[in-house]
């Protein structure tokens, strides 16, 4: 969190280099890569909580929607 709230559009706008897990040489804008590590981890959290589903486990309410508080009408 505190990353986030200390970058600024000129942050983010910068390339970052890096090797990918074959040790490819990348290069990509900072911003790009946030946005898809975000992506990814919600694709893992998927897959834990099917897991921890099929041995039977109560992982409780995942539905971002359930978990909003509903804004009472005027």
């Amino acid at each position: 969190m505190r990353l986030c709230s200390a970058l600024n559009d000129s942050d983010l706008d910068q390339p970052l280099a890096y090797h990918n897990t074959r040790g490819i040489a990348q290069r990509k804008n900072f911003h790009a890569l946030l946005l898809h590590f975000f992506n990814h981890q919600t694709h893992h959290r998927g897959q834990a909580t099917t897991l921890l589903s099929q041995l039977g486990e109560d992982v409780g309410i995942t539905d971002l929607i359930a978990l909003i508080d509903d804004i009472p009408q005027a």
